[in-house]
């Protein structure tokens, strides 16, 4: 939680108290008629992505993350989108959590075929 407490230091020294406007789902509105576009799927397209590399043993933290992401950017109510948002922030954390633990395992091997190939050397 120091380095989420960090990061988020960190993001409002380079962006601001509270990073450039929110994004409501009117602001979504007059920008898709405006033609602006943030390049992230359908909400429709990133679940079935989601759903499919699922069904195939190949969904990843990324996967659900982009999934949750984009249903945050097109909740139809703000109350939604802080739903979804929060549903975002757990994802991101779950995956943090994943990654570190999934390299302090790998580094701990690494450090038993170390000691293991100078052990019988």
């Amino acid at each position: 939680m120091v380095k989420l407490d960090t990061e988020i230091r960190q993001q409002d020294y380079k962006w601001g108290a509270f990073r450039v406007r929110p994004l409501t789902p009117e602001k979504m509105h007059i920008d898709a008629v405006r033609n602006y576009s943030l390049m992230i799927p359908s909400e429709l397209q990133a679940k079935l992505n989601c759903d499919g590399s699922a069904k195939i043993g190949k969904c990843t933290w990324a996967h659900v993350l982009v999934e949750e992401l984009c249903e945050a950017v097109q909740a139809k109510t703000c109350q939604e989108q802080v739903n979804e948002l929060i549903q975002v922030a757990a994802v991101a954390i779950q995956a943090a959590m994943s990654v570190a633990i999934d390299n302090s395992m790998f580094n701990i091997k690494e450090k038993n075929i170390v000691s293991d190939e100078v052990s019988n050397s």
